[in-house]
């Protein structure tokens, strides 16, 4: 089921732009290669009516949350804010904010209002990903639970879990 907007993409295509990896109709985009299907100058989709479902399936929160600020709109921010689930080795499926920031440092006009959705307990589970293209991407992870934390470190290619409720 195609999640529902509440805002159009208007101007926006910061999805298309080649910061999210996906392969569509036989197309591979991301690491900065644009999908194929954008139309010049970055002015939309060209196959919109017939996207396929990985397109259709994915959540913008700035789209599709009245929470998201309006001037948040990705192309503005250099920010795309989704929900994302995935299957961790324990095979527990795990939902979170997913925050990719293409600015190369962080926006923080962003960053203070995902804290304080956290704080305010509207998302359980963060991933912060500051990537500028080019460069390796670095991951910040916020969450209170413990298997979201070790599940996303293996899936992130692995780092040290430490328990700082101690």
């Amino acid at each position: 089921m195609e999640p529902k907007a509440i805002r159009p993409c208007g101007e926006c295509s910061k999805c298309c732009q080649g910061t999210l990896t996906a392969t569509v109709l036989g197309q591979e985009i991301g690491n900065g290669k644009n999908c194929s299907y954008l139309g010049k100058g970055g002015t939309g989709c060209t196959i919109h009516q017939y996207r396929p479902r990985v397109c259709k399936d994915f959540i913008c929160e700035w789209k599709g949350n009245f929470n998201v600020p309006l001037n948040f709109r990705p192309d503005k921010t250099g920010v795309i804010l989704s929900t994302r689930y995935f299957t961790g080795s324990d095979g527990n499926s795990y939902e979170h904010l997913r925050v990719l920031d293409t600015n190369r440092k962080i926006n923080t006009d962003v960053y203070e209002w995902i804290l304080k959705q956290y704080s305010l307990k509207k998302f359980e589970n963060i991933l912060y990903i500051v990537r500028g293209l080019g460069k390796l991407p670095e991951y910040g992870i916020l969450t209170n639970n413990k298997k979201f934390y070790e599940q996303m470190g293996k899936h992130l290619g692995g780092f040290d879990v430490k328990d700082y409720t101690k």
